[in-house]
């Protein structure tokens, strides 16, 4: 075979390939004709009721059934638990295998955490609640009326009773203490409420200033609170500085026939430098110190001074000091048996 016929035997060959490729092309554009796009396929769902088949769970309503031509459901949600405890032992003796008495008994306890709701035609309702070891328990019953309706709700119990708040008039939530009747009628711009709660607990009221708590106390003159510091009349005292105590089981009697006890060394602390006494509590009665300065067994006899007027000067410690209660002074006392 010369080049020639070589050269007509691939042009013919290329030819043949070329039109193999224009009948491919010209039936798939043919049969994308017939067969248009698909368009995609849309699914709506419903999220909540995809979520009530996946969770599988029984039906809070616990009956339905008919009163006449009436509809009453009875719904039943939470839970009602019980433990059984005990114990058993067996002792393996010589003797033989024996039952060994616990010395703990049986054991029940239980914890509940129920709402019951019956209600009637979807508008009568009565529920109860039991919560926390019966310590919070609530009830109501009442009626429920339809969006739009006059009476929006009226019921009785002790939940249910929130008043809502307005300016200047904030009566607060209620509490399983409370029992009353709250009302709600109206709708749109024009509304009535009504209640009438009693209510064991009281209302209280704190103010914080800062981090802090802002507070008030009220005392009367006669119901004053009793010192617990004192000073004496006489400062760099010599001696140790002995506290008594009121007190009418007391083994010392004083000069007017009043029995007093020595207090104890936890019962005060005394300073002989600054003459200062300091009590661990508020006495009870009277308080009297006995000491001595220079060899005087009673230094406060000159020390202590008289009260002054507007006319007379006072003298002494007294005469310096402005008159308060007695029960800032100390008593003079001379205990003897």
């Amino acid at each position: 075979m010369n080049a020639r016929s070589f050269l007509k035997n691939c042009l013919s060959l290329k030819l043949l390939f070329y039109g193999l490729f224009l009948l491919i092309f010209s039936a798939g554009i043919l049969r994308a004709e017939e067969n248009p796009p698909v368009p995609p396929l849309e699914i709506e769902l419903d999220i909540e009721e995809l979520e009530e088949s996946l969770r599988d769970e029984a039906k809070s309503e616990l009956m339905s059934l008919k009163l006449g031509d009436s509809d009453v459901s009875l719904s039943v949600a939470g839970y009602w638990k019980g433990t059984l405890q005990g114990n058993l032992g067996l002792a393996l003796t010589p003797l033989g295998t024996q039952i060994v008495s616990p010395d703990s008994p049986v054991l029940f306890t239980q914890e509940a955490d129920l709402t019951l709701d019956l209600r009637i035609r979807d508008r009568w309702f009565v529920e109860a609640s039991f919560l926390d070891d019966y310590a919070i328990n609530t009830y109501r019953a009442g009626y429920e009326g339809a969006s739009g309706a006059f009476v929006q709700y009226a019921g009785i119990g002790n939940t249910g009773l929130d008043f809502p708040a307005f300016p200047y008039l904030d009566l607060g939530g209620d509490s399983p203490s409370s029992f009353g009747y709250y009302g709600h009628f109206g709708g749109g711009a024009l509304n009535f409420h009504t209640l009438f709660r009693w209510d064991q607990a009281a209302r209280e009221q704190r103010i914080f200033v800062g981090n802090r708590e802002r507070g008030y106390v009220y005392l009367s003159p006669d119901n004053s609170a009793r010192g617990l510091s004192f000073v004496l009349p006489d400062e760099n005292i010599d001696s140790g500085i002995q506290v008594f105590l009121e007190d009418v089981d007391g083994e010392l009697r004083d000069e007017n026939n009043k029995r007093w006890r020595l207090a104890e060394a936890s019962e005060y602390a005394a300073g002989r430098v600054s003459g200062l006494v300091e009590l661990s509590k508020s006495p009870e009665g009277m308080v009297a110190v006995a000491y001595s300065k220079t060899g005087d067994p009673r230094p406060w006899n000159f020390s202590l001074g008289e009260y002054g007027d507007l006319l007379t000067p006072g003298s002494g410690f007294l005469g310096g000091a402005k008159p308060l209660r007695r029960e800032n002074y100390v008593e003079r006392l001379s205990p003897v048996r």
